[in-house]
């Protein structure tokens, strides 16, 4: 082989190993850096195309006005979407979705942060309640829309089906968006990510079925008074089994910017009742350190050993590792793990096993 097929060799080699290595770095890039970048370059555009939106608001260029701004969102991160709403006096309102990702929620609460201010237009972070809303050119009246309600997870979140008399007129593949937009207009996009788990649409009414326009009632009566979950799980044949308390009332939208899943695991350190009080001082310690940092969803018991979980923001995690170098731990504290979980999957896991354990109210 000659020298300079050797030198070619190395080079590509290098290559190689570079192209991986930056693939690497941005697998494990945390989403709190979230692409500061791309959010200014929208309001950048927005300022110089303002105006041609303006117009097409104005002459019913809806469609063509989304378009526009399509792309330029998605730089944002690919989840976000956008409606607009023209105002009869001139200007309207752009309207952002999340499509159910926090990290796109958590990077719309920054674009907001940042939005210029405009006596035109209005800037939103989800759909508020409303009468109704089109789908594939059919105008849906929310209040000839009826559902039906299945509690889950222990009455802490319901699954829905919904129908609309309307909905023959759609095509089928839209039935489900429909049926999901409309449970939008009666609650909001909120309430909906809060307490609603998921939507199907129904085929034909059913006798069981109630006035989509009471599901914001009824979610109030059957989700906000609920407790907490709890269960007994056996993950393993060779261990003990674990009671979990899963803390539903917190829901991942009221903490939008904690984005770390915080592990806290401890040992008693005596069998006692003074060993349990003294996990709990360690517990609320570091609740009272976290504030508005961090939030508890979790607790796990198994014999001697419990774990606390937390998720908690980029703030709260450094706080957690003042508070463990100040705390006096002595061998009770096992470990403490953090790791980034932008959209709460671990949570949502530990949801899904409680389920299939049998999950059942606290209250």
């Amino acid at each position: 082989m000659s020298g300079g097929t050797i030198v070619l060799l190395i080079v590509l080699a290098a290559a190689v190993v570079l192209v991986l290595q930056v693939r690497r770095n941005a697998a494990r890039a945390p989403d709190h850096e979230s692409p500061r970048d791309a959010i200014a370059e929208f309001w950048q555009w927005w300022a110089r195309a303002r105006d041609d939106i303006t117009r097409r608001a104005q002459i019913g260029e809806l469609q063509v006005a989304r378009e526009l701004i399509a792309p330029r969102i998605a730089a944002v991160h690919p989840s976000i979407s956008c409606e607009i709403a023209s105002r009869p006096k001139g200007g309207g309102e752009l309207v952002f979705g999340w499509g159910g990702s926090l990290a796109a929620r958590r990077r719309l609460r920054r674009l907001r942060e940042i939005a210029p201010a405009d006596a035109d237009w209005q800037f939103t972070i989800g759909r508020r309640r409303s009468d109704c809303v089109a789908v594939g050119g059919v105008e849906l009246d929310v209040a000839r829309g009826s559902v039906i309600a299945h509690e889950v997870l222990g009455g802490a979140m319901l699954d829905v089906s919904v129908y609309h008399p309307d909905f023959p007129e759609l095509r089928s593949d839209l039935r489900g968006v429909a049926a999901d937009l409309l449970m939008v207009c009666a609650v909001g996009d909120d309430e909906r990510e809060r307490w609603v788990r998921g939507v199907d649409a129904m085929h034909e009414p059913s006798e069981a079925s109630k006035p989509l326009t009471s599901i914001a009632h009824e979610i109030e009566r059957r989700c906000s008074a609920r407790g907490d979950l709890a269960v007994v799980m056996v993950r393993d044949e060779d261990v003990a089994p674990i009671l979990v308390t899963v803390f539903t009332t917190i829901k991942p939208i009221d903490a939008i910017e904690c984005d770390h899943h915080l592990e806290l695991v401890c040992r008693l350190p005596t069998a006692d009742s003074a060993g349990v009080d003294w996990l709990q001082d360690r517990e609320s310690s570091l609740l009272e350190r976290l504030g508005e940092h961090g939030v508890r969803v979790a607790r796990e018991l198994s014999g001697e050993r419990r774990s606390v979980h937390f998720y908690v923001s980029v703030v709260g995690r450094d706080l957690v590792r003042r508070w463990s170098a100040e705390t006096e731990q002595a061998d009770s504290v096992i470990a403490i793990k953090v790791a980034a979980d932008p959209e709460w999957e671990w949570y949502d896991d530990l949801l899904a096993a409680a389920e299939r354990a049998g999950a059942r109210s606290t209250q």
